[in-house]
């Protein structure tokens, strides 16, 4: 259909073909997404959570992989990317700084194995290091517990706990 064509349609139709043409756009770009998919995919999660058991922030934390073989996964998620913030803190890192690691890395891989691999990254990347909490549930378990080891034929119900105030400073998986 030419221009003349589309602009002789009646102004009622003209919705419906513009509707039809931007859903054709819509699936021919899907069929070609999926045909990348073929290749090895690299998606970067925009936040990520740490909880401090290595002192590095490695691309394995960043990454979820599909179509990668395992050895080449192995490779990247040793890759160090920078230290990990304290507890209770976060770091970020734009797309172009992940990039700029990343990438000498792949290429080497393509080069070496032929392997093709797209790597999606959000625009900001977030890695919060996770700190100490308290759960009250888990705080009057732990005290039913032990007063259950005193007494065991008792039973026991608190009806009032006021928690303290945990600094953020302190390392997820700590002992209380």
């Amino acid at each position: 259909m030419n221009i003349a064509k589309l602009a002789s349609l009646e102004k009622s139709k003209r919705p419906v073909l513009v509707a039809m043409l931007s859903l054709l756009g819509v699936l021919l770009a899907m069929t070609f997404a999926e045909a990348n998919e073929a290749e090895g995919v690299i998606q970067i999660r925009p936040v990520i959570e740490v909880d401090g058991q290595s002192a590095d922030i490695t691309l394995g934390d960043l990454i979820v992989a599909k179509g990668v073989s395992p050895a080449l996964l192995e490779r990247l998620k040793g890759v160090r990317l920078a230290d990990i913030p304290k507890p209770g803190e976060t770091r970020s890192f734009t797309a172009m700084g992940i990039e700029q690691v990343f990438r000498p890395y792949l290429r080497k891989i393509e080069e070496e194995t032929g392997e093709r691999i797209s790597l999606r990254v959000p625009a900001r990347v977030t890695v919060v290091r996770k700190s100490f909490r308290l759960s009250e549930h888990e705080v009057i378990e732990r005290i039913k517990s032990h007063l259950k080891d005193i007494c065991s034929d008792c039973e026991f119900e608190i009806t009032n706990l006021a928690l303290p105030a945990v600094p953020a400073t302190i390392p997820a998986g700590s002992m209380w």
